[in-house]
């Protein structure tokens, strides 16, 4: 009897040290910094081994069974109250971390207006304490390492064998996402998206095809490589390289399929912009945000950013199409990337941040899914004139005039979006990249100067 009641207190506490991982480090991404369950078992152990002990002293002295079942009991509600005291008090400590660091103009905001409604954004918060935290690897990715997986990828080719992929017929119907490929069954892998390409674009590995076509902006085997670098380093945000086939013709690429489609397809669906919207795009802004930010720590500009290449399946945002990333942090005289989602500094003939190009393509896709259109058409100057309205005037002044035809009445989208979304999208698409916001890297830690994301009120409420 004595070790079965021991065993069911160890048992029973260990069950609930596991819960005691809920708070967050606000200096960082949302995924990093969550209290270590290793740390709440320590501290949970060390109340449990007295106990222990002084069942070993009973046991010696041969007290009766009943006596130590009762002071077992004592003992586990005496640890549970205590687990409940530093519960509450890490709770507070952690609401006056958000209060201290919130900017004091948006503690002054009305409720209602600071944040979409407490019920949203608890779902929201639910769905963080599940995601993952920092990546395991911090080794970054060097450029030898991504040609020696080319030069593997490239044996690895099979024959593309038409009878073993069969075009799903019902999905085929249904409105066509842009950043994955055709629908098809498998008998290997069950459904899946395969891009076609020509082969006598992709040639039969990097080497050929940087001969072929020097100048060209996207490199289709650095994405390849790219892709199952990633997966070697457990990336979650990335959609898997399955195989490449090849025919006389064409190049087939098989990737797993995303039944939820793309973000470009989804912010074109849904709830009119507002607060109830807001609580709907936060939980995909939060992902895409500490994506970007852990291919930035990895050494990675994906330089493509955009509602087209994202993906979303079983509630996760996957990240596609990395023919146009780069190694180098800094870069000149290349402009990449979708006419609305690029940083106008790319388009000056002068040396610009690659992390802080894909924070401005970043803020463009939050901005599209919470207002369910771009914020521009083009960022090269002189060619947009709602672009060139927020270089003059600047981010919200910009919107004072500005109508959202997706809502009812055409409501201006200073009035329909929140203080805090507001704070986060100007300081993301700030035209000068000095005054830019950072996503949090590494490289970024120690610039005083340079704002963080993560500690900014939008995304702070969805934390706590």
């Amino acid at each position: 009897m004595l070790p079965s009641v021991l065993n069911y207190v160890q048992v029973r506490h260990k069950t609930r040290a596991k819960t005691f991982s809920t708070g967050f480090d606000l200096g960082s991404g949302p995924f990093e910094g969550v209290l270590p369950r290793t740390q709440a078992r320590r501290s949970m152990h060390s109340q449990v081994l007295p106990t222990t002990q002084g069942l070993a002293r009973r046991q010696d002295s041969k007290e009766s069974p009943k006596s130590l079942k009762a002071e077992l009991e004592v003992r586990a509600q005496q640890v549970e109250e205590s687990r409940s005291s530093r519960v509450k008090e890490s709770k507070a400590e952690l609401e006056g971390r958000v209060t201290a660091e919130a900017p004091p103009h948006f503690l002054s905001e009305p409720a209602a207006r600071s944040h979409p409604p407490p019920p949203l954004f608890r779902r929201a918060q639910s769905f963080v304490v599940r995601a993952p935290q920092r990546l395991p690897s911090k080794s970054r990715v060097t450029t030898d390492s991504l040609k020696n997986v080319m030069h593997e990828l490239a044996l690895e080719v099979q024959p593309w064998l038409g009878q073993h992929f069969i075009p799903h017929s019902r999905i085929q119907t249904a409105e066509r996402d842009f950043g994955q490929g055709d629908p098809m069954e498998s008998k290997t892998w069950g459904l899946i998206a395969v891009k076609l390409m020509p082969t006598n674009f992709i040639t039969k590995g990097h080497s050929e095809f940087m001969d072929d076509y020097p100048s060209s902006t996207e490199q289709p085997w650095l994405d390849f490589a790219l892709v199952r670098t990633l997966e070697t380093l457990r990336y979650p945000y990335v959609n898997k390289l399955l195989g490449i086939f090849r025919d006389h013709d064409t190049t087939y690429v098989a990737s797993p399929f995303a039944a939820e489609g793309g973000l470009f397809n989804w912010s074109k669906k849904g709830k009119s912009p507002g607060l109830e919207r807001e609580a709907e795009v936060l939980p995909f802004a939060l992902q895409i945000l500490d994506a970007v930010r852990a291919l930035h720590d990895l050494g990675i500009a994906h330089r493509d950013i955009s509602l087209e290449n994202i993906l979303i399946t079983g509630g996760r945002i996957k990240i596609v199409d990395f023919g146009m990333a780069t190694l180098q942090r800094m870069c000149t005289n290349e402009v990449r990337g979708k006419p609305s989602c690029t940083a106008p500094e790319m388009h000056l003939d002068a040396e610009y941040d690659a992390f802080l190009a894909d924070a401005f393509s970043v803020g463009v896709v939050i901005f599209a899914m919470a207002t369910r259109e771009y914020p521009w058409l083009s960022t090269e100057q002189g060619c947009c004139p709602l672009f060139e309205a927020r270089s003059r005037q600047g981010f919200v002044a910009s919107l004072l005039k500005r109508r959202n035809g997706s809502t009812q009445g055409r409501q201006q989208l200073f009035d329909v979006l929140s203080r805090g979304l507001l704070e986060l999208l100007e300081a993301l698409l700030f035209v000068d990249p000095r005054e830019r916001a950072c996503l949090g890297e590494v490289c970024f830690k120690g610039q005083l100067s340079r704002a963080s994301i993560w500690l900014m009120a939008w995304l702070s409420s969805a934390r706590l």
